[in-house]
């Protein structure tokens, strides 16, 4: 390059930075999926964030840097940990994205100069260990009633709370809980004399982060690189490092008549997991082995395999899949492999307004040897359910998208496979009502049925978002193979959100189901205080 054209290309550099401003967008993103190597976030939109960049938490005044993005589509993006703190599906995060406005635009467009963002405090928490806890109690009511006979009218009670304490008082140790308990009125004689069929604990835990890259459980805790065994009464350890990641688990499964503790459903395990990029995509691969016992005698043993990239260009490829490593045959167990479950799914946006999906899900009835003895016994085939689904989502212009979906699926046992198509179309910011608009149609065949479904929703917020409405109109109608009479039901439904003062939120809604002679109606309140 000569003196010439070095210059030259200064003089451009220079007349678009200073006949620029950069302005500052603090993008809001929401945790979709954690594996064992990287988080992933989907947001809105990922035009202007680039590899490299930190997603943050926003906690009073303080900015937490808390992922660094390692790879990025259209709409959503992966990246690692820089904190050793919980991160958990449907947590907020942000990115700030930074760009050059001219000075023309800038007066018609409100944006914060590069002026303010110098006010943001920005930390590495990667040492520090600060308290933080929230959660949310909600108590829900739902009354159902019908024309018919009074004795079918139920009301029903829903009591849940969930809450993260971590780094209690700056320490290493964190506590985890999440519990429901819910009954019917009329089953009140009942929770009296055995409260734990109706209170379940899904998660009661603590944690102790022995350094930034390991960290070990007690209690009930639900593991999120092992979902699919469920919640883990026992000890959990995890480590970390840049590529590698791996967990030792051992405890007991809850009771499967009340979610209790029962020591009887011993089981032990662990996952590796391991990330690598490849030129410019990424790949990620884990497998988990686990050995469950009823008494200490075999119960279920099983291998379970997960693989993910995104080799194709804008597009995400996962596969998972169960394979079953013990057998009982005329009461004699031993070692075997089979498959009992396999699932993939792609997804690919290969322009902004279009986004394609494919996905196949096969799996077998899974047989716990001990636990269900008798009833095994008694099993004469393990079938296999299986089936497609595809969509496609056309996004023409800003606020308007046109969909539709179609899915197959079958068993050997089937007089005939499922079958169901259907579309929608959504619009937001309709002129004059300034609202958003649903409009769905479905359509579904299999041996037992067939019939259509439509509804048309509408919605709106007030308030900056402070108040939420919304009214829906649904129109069901099927055929059964073994009722001569059709169904044919028209569904009206109306709810409103408020969210109240000091983080209380208030949920009401109806619904009435209208049928030639019967008519229902159901009224659910919620009620949540978030801290």
């Amino acid at each position: 390059m000569t003196i010439k054209s070095i210059c030259l290309v200064g003089l451009l550099l220079a007349v678009q930075l200073f006949g620029n401003e950069i302005s500052r967008e603090i993008r809001k993103g929401k945790v979709s999926f954690i594996s064992s190597q990287n988080i992933y976030i989907q947001f809105d939109s990922t035009a202007g964030i680039k590899e490299g960049d930190n997603l943050f938490r926003i906690s009073g005044k303080d900015t937490i840097a808390v992922v660094s993005i390692k790879y990025i589509s259209s709409k959503s993006c992966a990246g690692t940990r820089l904190t050793g703190k919980d991160i958990r599906v449907d947590d907020e995060l942000f990115a700030m994205v930074f760009r050059f406005i001219p000075r023309e635009i800038e007066k018609k467009t409100e944006t914060a100069p590069v002026s303010q963002i110098s006010k943001v405090e920005i930390k590495f928490d990667t040492h520090e260990h600060i308290q933080k806890i929230n959660g949310r109690f909600d108590i829900q009511s739902l009354s159902s009633f019908t024309n018919m006979s009074t004795y079918a009218d139920i009301q029903r009670w829903r009591y849940t709370f969930s809450m993260d304490a971590l780094n209690i008082s700056g320490s290493h140790f964190s506590m985890f809980a999440y519990t429901n308990f819910a009954y019917s009125v009329k089953d009140w004689k009942n929770v009296k004399s055995n409260l734990f069929n109706y209170l379940h604990v899904y998660d009661l835990s603590t944690s102790y982060e022995i350094d930034s890259s390991s960290k070990i459980w007690a209690g009930r805790h639900l593991n999120y690189h092992a979902a699919n065994v469920g919640s883990i009464d026992g000890l959990q350890y995890e480590a970390t490092s840049k590529k590698m990641s791996y967990g030792i688990i051992a405890g007991s499964r809850p009771d499967n008549n009340n979610y209790g503790f029962n020591g009887k459903l011993f089981e032990y395990g662990g996952y590796i997991g391991r990330n690598d990029s490849v030129l410019n995509s990424f790949m990620e691969n884990s497998i988990g082995a686990f050995q469950q016992t009823y008494k200490m005698k075999t119960d279920r043993r099983f291998l379970y395999l997960q693989h993910t990239n995104d080799f194709l260009p804008l597009t995400n490829f996962f596969v998972s899949s169960e394979l079953e490593l013990y057998k009982v045959s005329k009461g004699v167990g031993s070692s075997s492999l089979s498959m009992s479950s396999i699932y993939f799914s792609i997804n690919s946006s290969p322009i902004q307004m279009l986004s394609l999906s494919l996905s196949y899900d096969a799996r077998r009835n899974v047989f716990y040897y001990e636990t269900y003895k008798t009833f095994i016994d008694s099993v004469l085939q393990n079938e296999l359910r299986q089936g497609w689904r595809a969509g496609i989502t056309l996004r023409p212009a800003s606020g308007f998208s046109i969909g539709v979906d179609g899915s197959y699926r079958f068993e050997k046992s089937d007089a005939k496979p499922t079958r169901s198509a259907g579309g929608n179309i959504f619009y937001s910011n309709i002129p004059l009502i300034d609202a958003s608009s649903i409009a769905n149609y479905s359509y579904i065949s299999s041996a037992y049925s067939r019939g259509t479904a439509f509804s048309e929703r509408l919605s709106r917020s007030i308030f900056i978002e402070q108040l939420q409405l919304s009214v829906e109109y649904r129109n069901l109608k099927y055929k059964f193979v073994s009722i001569a009479e059709p169904l044919n039901q028209n569904i009206i439904s109306a709810d409103v959100s408020v969210a109240l003062q000091s983080r209380f939120y208030l949920t009401a809604s109806y619904e009435g189901v209208f049928e030639s002679k019967t008519t229902y109606g159901r009224i659910f309140i919620d009620l949540s205080k978030r801290f």
